[in-house]
């Protein structure tokens, strides 16, 4: 039969099979089904599968009701039927069952469900239990057949001397429970209940007044509070302690106890009269004055003043040859104008930057102009001053100063440059470019910029050459350095003729632009100027007009904007 189609009506044929489109239900003999399949008559089958649970009035012959898990649970016999697990009926026929009950076969008792009456052959002990439930207490009780054995014949009725003995309340005392033991039952006495409380007498280790014992301990059987007095120390009679007497300097001093504050006070000893008794030569007076010596043997001895050690004296005035690394401490303030001789390292540091790092993505400056709080912030360096850089920063950031971005290091006027630790110091050259940047050569992302300020002055010869352009100023890597526009000044002299100007360049990394301006010269225009764009670097030249020839020398002034 092949696949039908859904209709949306009601399906009923002519052998009575009816199906409910709307509840997904089928009727076989029945218009009206109460279930998925809902039978009117007799089905026949050669097994059924699943716990069997609610099936009733099924006849059997010489076959099996198996569940869902192939397990056979109802077997068919010549003589009967053979049933696995819980067998449920309203009555039994023959055997004078009257009622309901619920018989159980199985090695584990049932678990919901179980109502007072209801039997239970556990089968691998061949044992049968009664389920006891008086509305107090409920258990299952083992009980042995009487007359008839195990075979199920033979009836008869069961009395107290059947069930189990444990629960004749006559063995029971008042207030016990019924306990399981794991292998058994017995009264015991129920301790899940609170009792009426326990009376305790006051429970003390002394008393509370005497101050050298541990106080008092108290319990209230009322609230069932314990209460701890601590001992009373002040007011207590109590002779002052002393290892020696205040003014005795070789003992440790006096100790008093003041009872009535409680308060104990220590006086060391006083050794103002005692140095007075030793002479100069005892090594311990010597070791209090500060001044000892030694002969070499281990015997230290007081040093004596103007042959152990100098006691200067005077203004100083005859002092010379004195060592930079000899001077500590504090000194005073003097004019110092005649002072010679005086080694040392004079350091013209204007600014100092604390390095620091936000994780291994940003550094951070502290510093003049900075707190900290930038990450990766751009700093300005004036040409011919020098600054400090001190990488505290982790040890893992090397601290590079560099052309570009990625770049080679521009390490002209820079100590330690790329160190991880320590101090860098950049001398900023008057010739250095307009545009650094520093970096960490373990994280490129650790990049910043650096503006160095102060004009450009540059100055030169060449010898000149007509319509040949001169190449007279250089600004390096301008498509990594962000220069775009660059002011300039230039004076030009040939022979007894000059000439001066100003020129205005811009470029976009590719291309530049200039224009000349405020030309003055002496008696006939010397050169033209011009910028270009070579190798990555923008050129500023000059090209001498016509007639021009021989040394010709310049100065330019710089300005740029970045």
């Amino acid at each position: 039969m092949g696949n039908k189609t859904r209709h949306t009506a009601n399906l009923v044929s002519d052998n009575n099979l009816f199906v409910d489109i709307a509840n997904d239900r089928v009727g076989i003999g029945s218009t009206q089904p109460t279930a998925k399949l809902n039978v009117v008559g007799v089905v026949s089958a050669t097994s059924f599968r699943g716990d069997g649970s609610q099936l009733s009035g099924i006849s059997v012959d010489s076959t099996s009701l198996v569940d869902s898990n192939s397990v056979t649970r109802v077997q068919a016999t010549t003589t009967g039927a053979i049933v696995s697990g819980i067998l449920t009926a309203t009555s039994f026929d023959g055997v004078n069952f009257v009622g309901k009950a619920n018989v159980t076969i199985g090695d584990n008792p049932p678990g919901i469900g179980t109502a007072s009456g209801d039997l239970w052959w556990e089968s691998d002990t061949a044992k049968g239990h009664i389920y006891y439930n008086d509305g107090s207490s409920a258990q299952w009780v083992e009980f042995n057949p009487s007359s008839g054995g195990g075979g199920g014949g033979g009836g008869g009725s069961y009395g107290n001397s059947d069930v189990d003995s444990h629960l004749n309340q006559g063995t029971a005392s008042s207030g016990q429970i019924l306990s399981w033991n794991g292998s058994d039952y017995a009264w015991v006495a129920d301790q899940t209940g609170g009792g009426g409380g326990i009376a305790l007498t006051d429970l003390s280790v002394t008393t509370a007044g005497s101050p050298l014992q541990l106080g008092a301990l108290a319990y209230n059987n009322s609230n069932g509070v314990f209460t701890f007095t601590p001992p009373d120390v002040q007011g207590q009679s109590r002779q002052a302690l002393s290892v020696g007497t205040a003014n005795s300097p070789l003992q440790i001093g006096a100790i008093s106890y003041n009872n009535g504050t409680g308060v104990f006070t220590y006086t060391p000893p006083d050794l103002s009269s005692y140095l007075t008794s030793y002479t100069e030569t005892d090594p311990v007076v010597g070791a209090i004055n500060g001044i000892v010596k030694a002969n070499g043997s281990g015997t230290i001895s007081a040093a004596i003043a103007g042959t152990d050690y100098l006691t200067p004296t005077g203004n100083g005035s005859g002092l010379t040859n004195l060592s930079a690394g000899n001077l500590t401490g504090t000194l005073p303030a003097i004019d110092g104008s005649a002072l010679t001789n005086i080694s040392g390292t004079h350091s013209d540091i204007v600014s100092v930057w604390t390095l620091g790092s936000s994780g291994s993505s940003d550094y951070t400056l502290t510093g003049p102009g900075l707190t900290g709080a930038e990450n990766d912030p751009t700093i300005y360096l004036v040409r011919g001053q020098t600054y400090r850089f001190t990488n505290n920063s982790g040890g893992s950031h090397p601290f590079q100063i560099r052309y570009n971005s990625n770049g080679t290091a521009y390490s002209d006027g820079i100590t330690n440059n790329g160190a991880s630790s320590g101090n860098i110091d950049f001398n900023v050259q008057y010739d250095a470019p307009d545009v650094l940047y520093y970096q960490c050569t373990n994280h490129s992302g650790m990049l910043g910029k650096i503006i160095i300020l102060g004009d450009v002055v540059n100055e030169g010869s060449w010898t000149a050459s007509a319509g040949a352009a001169q190449t007279i100023d250089t600004i390096t890597g301008v498509a990594n350095n962000a220069i775009k526009t660059a002011e300039y000044i230039i004076h030009i002299e040939n022979g007894s003729n000059m000439q001066a100007q100003k020129v205005l360049v811009m470029q976009d990394g590719t291309t530049a632009f200039s224009q000349e301006y405020a030309i003055m010269h002496k008696s006939g225009l010397l050169v033209s100027m011009s910028a270009t764009i070579s190798g990555g670097n923008l050129l500023l030249q000059a090209t001498p007009e016509t007639g021009v020839s021989g040394t010709t020398t310049y100065k330019v002034t710089r300005q740029t904007m970045r």
